[in-house]
């Protein structure tokens, strides 16, 4: 008897069990988390220039944070930096979900005037939507006011004679282009938005 009950039981908690109805648990996973660059490599703009704003950060939990190094060195925890020496800074970018960004900031003292000497061309001047490089094998172009503020960094050039960079979006006034080789030397030139 005590058999038959336990079977019994079990019978009936077997028929629970199959008669349970799933609910389906959606699970949302954040977007990947990226920045627009790794590498930033530019001239000094004297007495002090601001490094950080052009760098687009997206994806992740939308919540980031920054921590800028000189080396082993903290110096701020702003999402950008302004700086009155050349110098390598490191940008760490972080989400509340541990994941994390670099960026490194070459900032170079002095430009090497006169790379690829007659052959270099920065035109038109004044530009009003894309300024045409000749002359240079290019690995970036960073675009500075005259302010000291790092406003667009461009990248990815594909091989060739002439490199278009899209200046449609800056205001009017007056720039200094750092156009960066692939060899690292940094070719400056002022020019004029209109």
């Amino acid at each position: 008897m005590l058999k038959k009950i336990i079977l019994m039981i079990f019978a009936a908690a077997s028929l629970m069990l199959s008669a349970q109805t799933r609910i389906p648990m959606p699970v949302s996973q954040n977007p990947p988390f990226e920045v627009s660059t790794n590498e930033v490599t530019v001239e000094f703009a004297a007495p002090q220039m601001t490094i950080g704003g052009d760098v687009i950060v997206a994806g992740g939990s939308g919540t980031y944070s920054y921590r800028w190094c000189r080396g082993s060195e903290e110096i701020s925890t702003e999402a950008v930096l302004t700086i009155e020496e050349a110098g390598v800074y490191d940008l760490y970018i972080s989400d509340t979900c541990d994941c994390l960004q670099h960026v490194t900031f070459t900032v170079q003292a002095a430009s090497v005037e006169g790379v690829g000497g007659d052959m270099v061309a920065l035109y038109p001047n004044p530009v009003t939507d894309y300024l045409t490089i000749s002359g240079l094998r290019l690995r970036q172009v960073c675009v500075v006011s005259m302010a000291g503020v790092l406003v667009a960094v461009h990248g990815d050039f594909a091989p060739g004679t002439a490199t278009q960079v899209d200046m449609t979006s800056l205001p009017a006034g007056e720039y200094v282009v750092n156009c960066v080789t692939e060899n690292r030397d940094v070719v400056t030139a002022k020019i004029v938005k209109k």
